[in-house]
């Protein structure tokens, strides 16, 4: 058996007859993370099968132990790509017995969590020469996300040297200053891309399949080396290291947020900590909490403790993440009572609309029991850490209490609500956020979401929005629905129901959210009239689409948009080759592909692409969006190119990019009555991170 220096978590999955089918990662003392087709292939089943019984061989390439340990799937834990509609292609293996002393379990952390702090990704895996196949460790880089919903990330080895077969499940280390984490792990390659390519299953994605992932994971918005700092600083409690200690801290802890899910524990001590404080700081003051049950005494910032001791360090690092809680837990107990018996009136009250009006931003509840007030309420205090302009928990509770009062026999429920708001909240008024200015434009937003299962169709949502005021809800589909029929419902409900909430004579902007298969779709095209005088929406309004899928992936979510579209509105008056960037360039398809993927790295690199004059544009266009690009602009595929390029080069040429879909709109007017005119086969892609901040869904 070939040894190799290296990570200790490395694992090799076989089969019984000792071939290699994979890479995979040992998580903790007893489990490993892998593709499921690894496990598929090294048990003898299809990839597709629904279950997954039977040993599996696992080999630990560092270790001096000659013998592999046998494993297992965990049950609930085996989620094959069976139909390649998501990123789900994982398993979680149960070692038979302990992982050999000489190894260790990985390091974990979320690709996004890492966002530009990352140097380099690393792989150790088979690399074909051609004469001759070895291991080794491989650079790679991350071009954007890709694949079913967006789930994947696409990899480019950066040597001249393919990845060999067999890297599948490997993980993908991320070098971060002294610190080499493992994000992710390789699923392969996919069909029509160059051998060179690749893809990882990010363990965000990964978590979102296997939830108990989660509790190895640092906790979402702390970065990695402030929670080695917490780890290190929590070691130097001598009562954290007694496991008899600990169970008396989770006990009381848990005590203090009885309405949520018990933390998982470990034998180990280090890995119990870890999920200690990953679950303290899961809930809302948590650590503050936590510090408290530890000392004795509760956390004053003004005399945190002796200099140099582990309870001075705990509270400047509290001061330094903004972690100080809102709520002490007896005020946060009251109100979790109250909302318990709010809960009530759920089918009188749209608290998904409240959430949105309190915390002022175009973003969803978190997708578990989103109509559960105890759920939207913790989602809240969380953002009362960062919000400027308002208290959006406390805002939530007084928009409560309005609805609660306006409805018939509230009950005591409203007087208690309004006298908890009393005695907890702040003492200056409650701010919601700040109205728009007068001549602040208004968006009318279509957001459609593919159905899913055997139903297909698309959900649909629409809303109308002034700057960024919290939108107001106009329809919400319940079900399904072909595109013609949204077409339709999109149609009826701007005529009935958002022009009624705009002021008279207002010319909305149309903004469309549309799913990666939907990106093409002429929506400028689709009219508000019925027959016979189909007047078309490029040509009375400023259309411009949204990409749904990649708002969906922390990383570029929060991340690549924000830091492109900043870079884009710095240079979007003097727009020049570091911005903006144009295909066809003369060198070929396949080549711009190239200079295209090594461009749209970095916060500092291109943010604007236009495609016109190729076939495929959107072997281009998957690559900007996934690279987080704020601003695309194409012609659609099939389009006739006739004056294309000319007509592009005038949009970005004619001033400054800010702009553009003004320009546009005078395009798609001046294409009235010419089907071949460019104005009418153009889609640009306009994602504005001001406008809209762009935070988690949940």
């Amino acid at each position: 058996m070939e040894r190799s220096p290296g990570a200790l978590w490395r694992a090799d999955i076989r089969d019984r007859d000792g071939f290699s089918r994979g890479g995979g990662v040992l998580i903790d003392d007893r489990h490993i993370l892998t593709c499921a087709h690894v496990v598929a292939d090294a048990l003898g089943i299809p990839r597709d099968a629904r279950e997954a019984a039977g040993e599996v061989s696992v080999w630990f390439p560092t270790s001096q132990t000659e013998r592999p340990v046998p494993a297992e799937v965990l049950p609930q834990c085996w989620v094959p790509a069976a139909d390649r509609v998501s990123g789900a292609d994982v398993a979680l293996l149960r070692l038979a017995r302990d992982r050999p002393r000489d190894t260790h379990y990985a390091s974990l952390a979320r690709w996004y969590d890492l966002g530009f702090a990352i140097s380099e990704l690393r792989v150790f895996g088979p690399v074909d020469t051609g004469s001759r196949r070895f291991h080794e460790w491989e650079s790679l880089r991350a071009l954007g996300t890709g694949g079913p919903r967006a789930e994947l990330v696409q990899l480019r080895a950066t040597g001249p040297r393919p990845l060999g077969g067999g890297t599948s499940g490997s993980g993908l280390m991320a070098v971060v200053g002294s610190a080499s984490p493992v994000i992710g792990f390789i699923v392969g390659g996919e069909p029509g891309v160059p051998d060179s390519s690749s893809w990882m299953i990010p363990m965000e994605t990964a978590e979102r399949y296997l939830p108990r992932l989660g509790d190895l994971l640092p906790p979402h918005g702390v970065p990695l080396d402030a929670w080695r700092e917490l780890i290190r600083i929590f070691d130097g409690f001598p009562r954290m290291r007694k496991a008899a200690d600990r169970d008396l801290l989770v006990g009381n802890l848990e005590r203090a947020y009885p309405r949520m899910a018990a933390l998982p524990r470990f034998a180990e001590a280090d890995r119990d900590i870890r999920a200690l404080l990953s679950g303290a700081l899961r809930r809302p003051g948590g650590l503050v909490e936590l510090h408290r049950l530890i000392t004795g005494a509760p956390l004053e910032p003004e005399r945190p403790g002796p200099p140099g001791s582990a309870e001075a360090a705990l509270a400047g690092w509290i001061a330094a993440q903004a972690l100080e809680p809102v709520l002490t837990v007896r005020r946060r107990a009251e109100l979790y009572d109250t909302l318990a018996a709010a809960q009530a009136h759920r089918d009188e009250i749209d608290f998904r609309e409240l959430y949105t009006r309190a915390r002022g931003e175009f973003s969803d509840p978190p997708h578990t029991r989103t109509d559960d007030l105890i759920t939207l309420a913790r989602e809240l205090e969380d953002a009362n850490r960062s919000a400027e302009a308002g208290r959006p928990l406390f805002a939530f509770a007084r928009l409560l209490t309005g609805e609660l009062r306006r409805i018939r026999s509230p009950g005591p429920v409203a007087d208690r609500l309004a006298d908890w708001l009393a005695e907890a909240g702040p003492r200056e008024p409650v701010l919601l956020p700040p109205a728009a200015p007068d001549d602040a434009p208004w968006y009318c937003v279509a957001r459609l979401r593919r159905g899913g299962g055997d139903t297909g169709g698309y959900f649909s949502q629409i809303s109308v929005q002034r700057a960024a005021e919290p939108p107001v809800p106009v329809f919400t589909a319940e079900r399904p629905s072909p595109l013609d029929e949204v077409k339709r419902l999109f149609r009826h409900h701007y005529s009935e129901d958002a022009v009624a909430r705009m002021p008279r004579g207002t010319y909305p902007v149309m903004e469309f959210f549309l799913p990666d298969d939907l990106l093409e779709e002429p929506v400028e095209h689709w009219p508000l009239q019925e027959h016979p005088f189909r007047m078309p929406l490029g040509r009375s309004f400023h259309v411009v689409v949204r990409a749904q899928d990649r708002l969906s992936v922390g990383m570029v979510r929060e991340t690549f948009l924000p830091g492109k579209w900043r870079w884009f509105r710095e240079r979007s008056a003097r727009p020049d080759h570091l911005t903006v960037a144009r295909l066809p360039s003369g060198r070929g398809e396949d080549a711009d592909l190239l200079w295209l993927e090594a461009h749209v790295t970095g916060e500092r690199s291109l943010a604007c692409l236009a495609v016109a004059g190729t076939e495929r544009p959107m072997r281009a266009v998957e690559i900007a969006v996934g690279a987080g690009l704020p601003v695309v602009l194409w012609l659609r595929t099939g389009a006739p190119d006739r004056g294309a390029a000319e007509a592009i080069d005038a949009l970005l040429d004619g001033g400054d990019l800010a702009e553009l879909p003004e320009r546009l709109h005078r395009l798609r007017r001046a294409a009235w009555d010419a089907d071949d005119h460019p104005g009418n086969h153009l889609t640009l892609l306009w994602c504005d991170a001001d406008r809209l901040p762009l935070r988690p869904t949940g």
